[in-house]
């Protein structure tokens, strides 16, 4: 276990926030991995002391980051009254498969609110690298808030051709990826968010499972992403 300390805490869009800690131990991971946390608090209720997140930076930046929405429970509020300098605890080193592999073909990334952290995390990582991100973002975020993120990778995009960007307030459905690309099986698609869109692999889409890859926010349903 590790001890990390909160170096700043920034409000990002409704009630999302990201949290940067740094850490006296190097700590080196892959774009898109995660990590589990452990922040000890009193009046803990059942979802207890520990949690995962999706790390939201590229490691080149030598801090971990994460962002999420902060609710009612009690890890989510000792997080949020967590102050500068506070400590919280590594207790696992980042891991998860959903990184940026190479594929002779594009990519399609599709993000659910809350789940855009690994691909921000991945694009950063390729732009800073200076590598061709070679993928469609479809990225939907709730109606009324503004995108997290939406002003770097709309930046992103106008820096790298090989990087497109399709915003929208609905639902991302195995229907629209479909109706947007009848060579579906011509791409590799990852996904951040609800597990529905796992029936691409189905008839009739037929995505190979191998070129899928799914990314899971537990805790998180369809509508709080």
């Amino acid at each position: 276990m590790i001890k990390l300390q909160l170096a700043q805490k920034t409000h990002l869009a409704d009630n999302i926030w990201s949290f940067k800690f740094t850490c006296e131990t190097p700590i080196i991971w892959t774009a898109g991995q995660f990590v589990k946390l452990g922040l000890p608090h009193p009046h803990t209720d059942e979802e207890g002391t520990t949690r995962f997140f999706t790390i939201a930076a590229a490691s080149y930046e030598e801090q971990i980051t994460v962002c999420t929405r902060i609710t009612q429970t009690s890890f989510k509020q000792a997080l949020a009254g967590l102050p500068i300098g506070g400590p919280i605890e590594l207790i696992d080193a980042p891991a998860g498969d959903f990184i940026w592999r190479p594929s002779p073909q594009p990519h399609i990334f599709a993000a659910q609110g809350i789940g855009i952290t690994p691909f921000y995390a991945i694009i950063k990582d390729r732009i800073h690298r200076q590598l061709p991100v070679n993928a469609t973002l479809i990225y939907a975020h709730q109606p009324g808030t503004q995108a997290v993120f939406q002003q770097e990778l709309t930046d992103w995009s106008k820096t790298d051709p090989t990087l497109k960007l399709k915003l929208q307030t609905e639902y991302i459905t195995v229907d629209q990826i479909a109706q947007l690309y009848p060579d579906l099986t011509e791409h590799t698609v990852y996904v951040s968010g609800p597990k529905s869109l796992t029936k691409l692999c189905l008839p009739p889409n037929n995505l190979p499972m191998a070129r899928f890859k799914q990314d899971n926010f537990p805790g998180y349903a369809a509508a709080n992403y």
